[in-house]
C-alpha cells in the first residue's frame, strides 16, 4: 500500500555544463515491504532554459538523458528501477549550462 511521494532531494541554482546537481549523490532507498525491490522516483525539473538533462544512479558512471535526449524547459520525468544503493544525480550536458529554478526528486510510494 502506498503512502504517496517522498521528497529524496531538492536542487536549484546556476549549474554548469556536465556539473552535478546535487552536491552529493542521492542514495536510492526504497520504501517498500519488500528492500530488495526496484520503485520508481519522480524527477519534476523547471529551467530557465531549453537544455539536455541526464540522470545517473550509479554515481556518475553511466548518464541516461530525459526526454528521449530532446531538450526541454519543464517537464515531470520517471526514473525507473531505483533499488537500495544505487547513487542518483542529475545534470546538463548543454555547454552554456542552465539556472535550475525547480528540481524535486521523489520516491512514488
Amino acid at each position: 500500500m502506498g503512502i504517496g511521494h517522498v521528497i529524496i532531494g531538492t536542487a536549484d541554482g546556476v549549474k554548469a555544463q556536465n556539473a552535478e546537481w546535487f552536491a552529493s549523490d542521492l542514495l536510492g532507498a526504497t520504501i517498500v515491504d519488500d528492500a530488495t525491490s526496484a520503485v520508481t522516483y519522480q524527477c519534476t525539473i523547471e529551467l530557465t532554459t531549453s537544455v539536455i538533462c541526464q540522470y545517473t544512479r550509479d554515481s556518475g558512471t553511466n548518464w541516461v538523458p530525459f526526454n528521449g535526449g530532446f531538450a526541454f524547459q519543464n517537464g515531470t520525468f520517471d526514473i525507473t528501477g531505483v533499488t537500495n544503493g544505487d547513487l542518483i544525480n542529475i545534470r546538463t550536458t548543454d555547454a552554456a549550462g542552465t539556472t535550475v529554478l525547480t528540481c524535486v526528486l521523489e520516491n512514488k510510494v
